[in-house]
């Protein structure tokens, strides 16, 4: 998506910023469905804007506006009530960081992400946007390089999905928040 621009860097950064621009408005009137979609779409996009930063080596302007487009657009204080996308952006930044990115990033570059994310943990008040945070941005950070770390989560992984979870249709009106192992849980906040 946003590596076909190439050179137009206004241009895909226009595309970005519409494009959580957009996500933003509607994704809490998205039904359960739709959402899986969606975040699968922003996983995505995720790991090609790492790509298309890599392939630039993160200059500095173009990092700075996509930060800002984050920070706008999905972090901002008005944004609170999506916290679910707000969690799931978080949730794709570091893989993609690490998975596209890792070997070229510039430690200017990689400070300004990860003081993004520790500004929007020092505002948020909600607390499975800061449970994400913790579980899959600050702890495997910590723990980077860490083989035994590493090999745990693996087997955790393996182990989720030889053992799946009950069928939604047993706990389908369950909101008690459960679904954290699977990866992919929801935060649905309801529209007044």
């Amino acid at each position: 998506m946003i590596t076909l621009f190439n050179d137009q860097h206004d241009a895909a950064l226009l595309f970005l910023k519409t494009f959580f621009q957009t996500l933003n408005n509607t994704w809490p009137k998205l039904d359960k469905h739709r959402v899986a979609k969606y975040m699968s779409l922003v996983r995505r996009l995720t790991e090609q804007t790492f790509v298309f930063l890599n392939k630039y080596q993160f200059e500095e302007q173009l990092l700075k506006s996509y930060l800002n487009i984050l920070a706008t657009c999905v972090f901002h204080a008005s944004n609170r009530l999506n916290g679910s996308l707000m969690a799931h952006v978080i949730r794709c930044v570091y893989p993609s960081m690490k998975q596209f990115a890792y070997e070229n990033i510039n430690e200017s570059a990689f400070q300004q992400i990860i003081c993004l994310c520790f500004g929007v943990y020092a505002e948020t008040y909600d607390a499975a946007v800061m449970k994400v945070m913790e579980d899959e941005l600050f702890e495997p950070m910590l723990h980077e390089g860490d083989a035994e770390y590493e090999a745990e989560k693996r087997m955790e992984r393996m182990h989720e999905q030889d053992d799946p979870a009950p069928s939604s249709s047993s706990s389908s009106n369950d909101s008690s928040g459960d679904n954290e192992e699977e990866g992919e849980d929801l935060i649905v906040y309801p529209i007044d």
